[in-house]
C-alpha cells in the first residue's frame, strides 16, 4: 500500500513520538507540517507522490554563506556521511536556500517513515552546527 497524506497523517496520530508531543504533525495544503520538538522545534515538510515521499528542512539561505564555493566543495565531499540525507539548493519565496532532504518509497513502512524524519531532524542540526563558521552574521544580530 502506498501512502497518501491523509493516510500518513492518520498512521502518525497513532505513534508514540506524536501522541508524547515530542513530534507534531499536521496537514498543510497537500503536504504535511511535522514540528520536532526535541529538535529545537524544527519544522520539516513530507510530500508524497505516487512513488516517493520526499522530507524537507530549510537550512540557511545561499546569500548567507561566505564562501559558497568552499561550502559546496565541502557538502560534496561529506554528504555520503549524513545518513539518509542529502543537501540540495532550493528556491524558497525567491531566494535560494540550502536545504537538507530525504527521500523514501511511498510504500516504505511507518517505522521507516519515522527513522527517515528523526534522522534528517538530527542531520540539519549537524549540518548547521558544522556550518556555522561558514555563515556570515548578519549586522542587525549584533
Amino acid at each position: 500500500m502506498s501512502w497518501t497524506t491523509q493516510t500518513l497523517l492518520d498512521a502518525m496520530y497513532e505513534l508514540d513520538a506524536i501522541t508524547s508531543g515530542e513530534v507534531t504533525v499536521s496537514l498543510v495544503g497537500d503536504c504535511l507540517a511535522a514540528t520536532m520538538h526535541e529538535q529545537g522545534d524544527l519544522p520539516v515538510v513530507i510530500s508524497i507522490s505516487e512513488d516517493q515521499m520526499l522530507m524537507e528542512s530549510v537550512l540557511f539561505p545561499v546569500a548567507v554563506v561566505k564562501d559558497k564555493v568552499a561550502l559546496n566543495d565541502e557538502f560534496l565531499r561529506n554528504h555520503k556521511y549524513l545518513p539518509l540525507s542529502t543537501v540540495a539548493i532550493e528556491t524558497i519565496n525567491g531566494e535560494d536556500h540550502y536545504v537538507l532532504f530525504g527521500a523514501l518509497s511511498a510504500t516504505s513502512t511507518i517505522e521507516n517513515v519515522m527513522l527517515e524524519l528523526t534522522s534528517l531532524a538530527d542531520n540539519v542540526l549537524t549540518v548547521a552546527e558544522a556550518c556555522e563558521d561558514q555563515i556570515a552574521r548578519h549586522p542587525a544580530a549584533e
